[in-house]
């Protein structure tokens, strides 16, 4: 009897012991020991993985395989069961992976920007456009070289996508397939004074390597989010579907997303990618909302429409001076335009804030502090980069990935 009294009292202490663990420990128990990740060669080339994988590496004790190949090869390896999670961004690709049975639980990650890069000499003249449809019937007429990833990748497919919007065919010698990696066919394309199409993050990474110039971006067409897919356990039981669950949720988890946001920001002034894991935000009445492309929004809770719609430029929202204004309660008696210095002044109460375009300096009550992207003038409206303007006077911004929307509030 006492014995068993002693059993049951080492029993009672053994699980109060495990109830005090730290969840992902017990996580970790269940976690395989490795695991393979396919992906796209821009989330390594720019240098997110040797931030992500390690952070992970270490709190789940498991080691990761990285290939590193086109979206479209990365989801082959996925079909074939040789990997066992996918971090892609090439969209209708990966709804139909999952729609076929190979992958499960999709989940939004980041997102960037595609931009077009070329030589600074710019033969087919597209510097500044931000209609890239219009840009690449440019480069097609002048013949000017351009080259193509032609790996099946989600640069490639988005670059395709685009080709075929102008109706166009194209073909040698003036259009190359390099068959290469992200970075690898920058360098082609600045050795060759080609143009291209390239995702923001490796271009930001590479871009001292080379003498191309960028030239056109902002278009909403060159949205690019990245997902995080796990190869679906049902249809391949051997693979590491504990490790691929952990490192989506990893990823989509607060320390993740974390350091996505701030990935970057130190060294080129600005985060390479917005993180997009996030819950749907609560909105209030008096709301603001903001949709990007769509000229009809919502200020202050109320229906109203304007002849520019937001948009994405450099991974950051812009929209023309009064409606982010009045998305702050801002009357036009407190909104002032100076177009000599081409300076928009704001007021509401204690704080006065003032941007000028082409400017990376804002001034708050007197204070001038760096912003990571200027004002700019686009279809003759004074725009302003809308999170900044927002954080300068206090109030919150929240951007929804599902809904493509900013909510101020």
């Amino acid at each position: 009897m006492r014995r068993f009294k002693i059993s049951l009292a080492m029993l009672a202490i053994c699980l109060m012991f495990v109830s005090l663990l730290p969840v992902n420990v017990l996580a970790a128990d269940a976690v395989e020991s490795t695991l393979t990740l396919a992906t796209t060669t821009s989330t390594q080339d720019s240098g997110l993985l040797d931030v992500l994988v390690p952070a992970f590496e270490k709190e789940y004790n498991t080691k990761v395989k990285v290939i590193a190949v086109g979206s479209g090869a990365a989801m082959e390896l996925g079909q074939k069961g040789d990997a066992d999670v996918l971090l892609v961004h090439s969209r209708a690709a990966e709804d139909k992976f999952i729609a076929d049975g190979y992958g499960i639980n999709r989940k939004d990650v980041m997102h960037n920007e595609f931009l077009v890069v070329g030589p600074a000499s710019d033969p087919a003249k597209i510097k500044g456009m931000t209609d890239v449809t219009a840009a690449f019937k440019k480069i097609a007429e002048a013949k000017s070289k351009f080259v193509s990833r032609g790996d099946k990748s989600g640069t490639n497919t988005k670059e395709l996508g685009i080709w075929k919007k102008t109706g166009l065919k194209t073909a040698l010698p003036w259009y190359i397939e390099a068959g290469k990696g992200m970075g690898d066919t920058i360098l082609m394309a600045g050795e060759m004074n080609a143009y291209t199409l390239v995702d923001e993050a490796t271009w930001m990474t590479w871009k001292s390597k080379t003498e191309l110039k960028d030239m056109v971006q902002g278009d909403k067409i060159l949205f690019n989010p990245y997902g995080v897919i796990q190869v679906n356990p049902a249809k391949y039981p051997t693979i590491h579907k504990n490790a691929a669950k952990a490192f989506s949720d990893f990823i989509t988890g607060a320390k993740g997303q974390a350091m996505i946001a701030s990935f970057g920001k130190e060294k080129y002034g600005k985060a390479l990618f917005t993180p997009d894991a996030i819950t749907a935000p609560v909105i209030s009445e008096k709301a603001s909302v903001l949709t990007i492309g769509s000229n009809k929004y919502k200020i202050m809770g109320s229906e109203q429409s304007g002849d520019l719609a937001p948009y994405i430029k450099n991974s950051r929202t812009f929209m023309p001076i009064r409606p982010v204004a009045y998305a702050l309660g801002i009357a036009d008696s407190n909104i002032a335009w100076d177009g000599s210095s081409q300076q928009v002044t704001l007021t509401k109460g204690d704080t006065v804030v003032k941007l000028t375009i082409n400017k990376k300096i804002m001034s708050v009550n007197g204070k001038s502090v760096t912003i990571d992207t200027a004002p700019e003038i686009t279809g003759a409206r004074a725009c302003l980069p809308v999170a900044q303007v927002v954080q300068a006077f206090g109030s919150t911004i929240t951007w929804d990935a599902a809904a493509r929307t900013v909510i101020i509030q």
